[in-house]
C-alpha cells in the first residue's frame, strides 16, 4: 500500500506537469498565431488611411483569441512608430499605413499568463513565463 501512494503521487505530479506545459505550450502557438494573423490584417489595402485601422486590428486580434482576450496587450507599429486611434495624423495607424507604403508594420501580441493551476511545490511555479509576447513585422501593400 505504502508502495502504491508513493508511485501514484509521481505519477499523477508527473501527470499535471505534461499538462501544465501542454497547456503552455498551446497558448503560446495561439499567441504567435494572432500576431501574425493581426500584422497581415493590418497591412491590408482596406485599412490604408482608414482612421479606424488601431481599433479594427485589435479586434480582429481579440476576436481570435477569445479566451485570452482579458490578458491581452497589443501594440502597432509603423516604420517603428507607436501607432494609435489619434487624431493628431503622426499617431494614426491608418495615416501613417497611408504614408508609408512599402515600408514595415508590425503587430506585437503579449499576453500575461494566469496559470489555470498555480504548482508551488519545489518552486516549479518559478519556472513559467510571466508573460509570451510575438511580434511580427509585415510590408505595407499599396492601396488598391
Amino acid at each position: 500500500m505504502v508502495e502504491f501512494a508513493i508511485v501514484v503521487t509521481v505519477l499523477l505530479g508527473l501527470t499535471l506537469g505534461i499538462t501544465q506545459f501542454g497547456w503552455l505550450l498551446n497558448r503560446y502557438t495561439q499567441v504567435g498565431n494572432a500576431a501574425g494573423s493581426g500584422a497581415r490584417f493590418f497591412v491590408s489595402p482596406k485599412l490604408i488611411n482608414n482612421v479606424n485601422a488601431y481599433n479594427l486590428t485589435v479586434n480582429y486580434v481579440k476576436a481570435i483569441l477569445p479566451s485570452l482576450g482579458a490578458n491581452l496587450e497589443i501594440t502597432t507599429r509603423v516604420n517603428g512608430t507607436v501607432c494609435t486611434n489619434a487624431a493628431d495624423p503622426a499617431e494614426n495607424c491608418g495615416k501613417l499605413l497611408g504614408a508609408a507604403t512599402g515600408g514595415q508594420a508590425t503587430v506585437s501580441v503579449k499576453w500575461t499568463i494566469t496559470p489555470w493551476m498555480n504548482v508551488r511545490i519545489y518552486g516549479l511555479d518559478k519556472m513559467w513565463p510571466a508573460s509570451y509576447t510575438a511580434t511580427v513585422a509585415e510590408r505595407i501593400q499599396p492601396p488598391l
